[in-house]
């Protein structure tokens, strides 16, 4: 209940969407008791297998292979020092007991070192562990290789590329560093900035920039290009 305390509204919010949920389903349930037509007393029962295969068990720390599925791609500004970070999915895991399904992962690559092209689909062998109930954390074997699956594809580089071109052209326009690590934070919801990552999960705006960066890209973009006329570049970081 720590995580609860530092976020009520989010925990409020829950309570309301469960409330609304159970008002809403409720009705069906009440049906199977009223009357002893076979679709109402098949729908619970198909809601419940629904359930169990969306949200089946998975692993908790195990070596195996699987096929990686790159959604997203960006620098991650850890707390000693900024990272690639890939985001995305086993299509399947084989574990060494069982194989999964649709497993939400992040890999974590060193910044230095030349990274894999996040334009196609990877054999990956390595370990598997939790990071939290929704996602996990997957090291690669050591020397082991990234193998490209065949006919697949993926438009995460495309979108990293066309973020890079946006910090780009924010950075040409706007002299001042912070000024434009805030800009280009809020175009393209990637925050490589460890000061402005703090302050921003501080106040709660860290995942609302994962979810609508390009919302917000379009918005602050807009808004640049009325609120340059008027305002100085001090004013408008302020803003």
């Amino acid at each position: 209940m720590i995580s609860w305390k530092k976020t009520p509204a989010l925990f409020t919010s829950l309570l309301m969407l469960v409330g609304c949920a159970s008002a809403f389903f409720l009705p069906f349930f009440l049906l199977t008791f009223c009357t002893k037509k076979k679709p109402f007393w098949i729908l619970p029962l198909l809601m419940f297998a629904f359930v169990k295969l969306l949200y089946f068990p998975l692993p908790t720390n195990e070596l195996g292979k699987g096929q990686f599925h790159i959604e997203e791609i960006k620098k991650h500004p850890g707390p000693v020092k900024t990272t690639w970070v890939y985001r995305g999915t086993f299509t399947y895991f084989q574990g060494e007991n069982k194989t999964y399904r649709n497993v939400p992962i992040r890999i974590y690559l060193p910044l230095g070192k030349k990274r894999p092209p996040a334009n196609t689909d990877y054999s990956l062998e390595g370990t598997l562990s939790q990071m939290s109930p929704a996602t996990y954390l997957f090291k690669p074997a050591k020397n082991s290789a990234w193998i490209p699956v065949e006919k697949t594809s993926s438009l995460a580089e495309w979108r990293f590329e066309k973020k890079e071109k946006v910090k780009q052209w924010i950075f040409s326009r706007f002299k001042d560093k912070k000024v434009a690590l805030l800009l280009s934070a809020l175009a393209t919801g990637n925050l490589e900035s460890r000061f402005l990552a703090y302050h921003f999960n501080a106040i709660g705006l860290q995942h609302l920039l994962a979810i609508s960066g390009f919302h917000l890209a379009l918005l602050s973009f807009f808004l640049t290009l009325i609120l340059k006329r008027f305002l100085s570049k001090r004013v408008m970081a302020a803003l």
